[in-house]
C-alpha cells in the first residue's frame, strides 16, 4: 500500500512488490490470489518495459508456475514458452534462465506423460548449468530434482537411475545450505 499510495500503480517498483506478494501467496498454495498478484504485475510491466524484457519474462513463467500447479497444463505451456522466447532472445540460448524454464517445460510435459520430451528439455537444461559453471547451483539441483522424478515416472522399476540424480541434488544443497537446512528434506524424502 506504501509503494502504490507514494510511487504510484504504473511504477516498477510497484510491480515488483505485486510480484512479491504472488510468490509468497504460491508458496502457500493460494495459486487464485498469486494469479491476481502476478497478472497485476504483468500488466505494470509490459507497459513500463515492453513485451521483450526479462522481468515480463519472469512473470510470464511464475504465472506458469501458477497454471501448472492449477493443472492448467496448456496455459501453463504458452507462458513457459513466452518467457522462453524472451529470455532466449535477450540473454541467450545458454543462460542459466532458459536452463530453468526448460525444466518447468519439463514438468509440465511429464506430467501430460510426454516424458521422452520431458528429458530432452531436462538434458539440455544441465547441459546448460554445467555450462556456466554451475556445477554446484541450487537450480541444478532442482533441476536434478525433476529428472529423478521424471525417471521414477518413466521407468518405475529402475530406481537406481532416479537415485543416481537425488543423490547428486542432495550433495549439491548440502554443500551449498549445510547439513539440518529444510531443503535437504525434500530429497532425502524421495532417496
Amino acid at each position: 500500500e506504501i509503494k502504490l499510495k507514494t510511487l504510484g500503480p504504473d511504477h516498477t517498483s510497484t510491480a515488483e512488490t505485486y510480484h512479491s506478494i504472488g510468490n509468497v501467496l504460491c508458496s502457500q498454495g493460494k495459486y487464485k490470489e498469486a494469479m491476481q498478484h502476478y497478472q497485476t504485475a504483468l500488466k505494470i510491466k509490459l507497459k513500463a518495459y515492453g513485451p521483450s524484457h526479462t522481468n515480463a519474462a519472469l512473470t510470464y513463467q511464475k504465472i506458469g508456475e501458477v497454471l501448472q500447479h492449477q493443472g492448467i497444463h496448456e496455459e501453463a505451456s504458452d507462458r513457459f514458452q513466452q518467457a522462453l522466447a524472451i529470455y532466449r532472445r535477450e540473454v541467450g540460448e545458454n543462460h542459466p534462465r532458459v536452463a530453468m524454464i526448460y525444466n518447468f517445460i519439463a514438468k509440465d510435459l511429464a506430467q501430460r506423460g510426454e516424458h521422452d520430451e520431458a528429458a530432452e528439455r531436462l538434458d539440455k537444461a544441465i547441459e546448460i548449468q554445467l555450462m556456466n559453471s554451475r556445477e554446484n547451483h541450487p537450480d541444478l539441483a532442482t533441476i536434478y530434482i525433476t529428472m529423478g522424478d521424471l525417471l521414477l515416472k518413466k521407468n518405475q522399476f529402475k530406481l537406481d537411475d532416479a537415485a543416481e540424480f537425488y543423490d547428486k541434488a542432495l550433495a549439491i544443497r548440502r554443500k551449498v545450505f549445510g547439513q539440518g537446512h529444510p531443503l535437504l528434506d525434500e530429497v532425502l524424502r524421495k532417496t
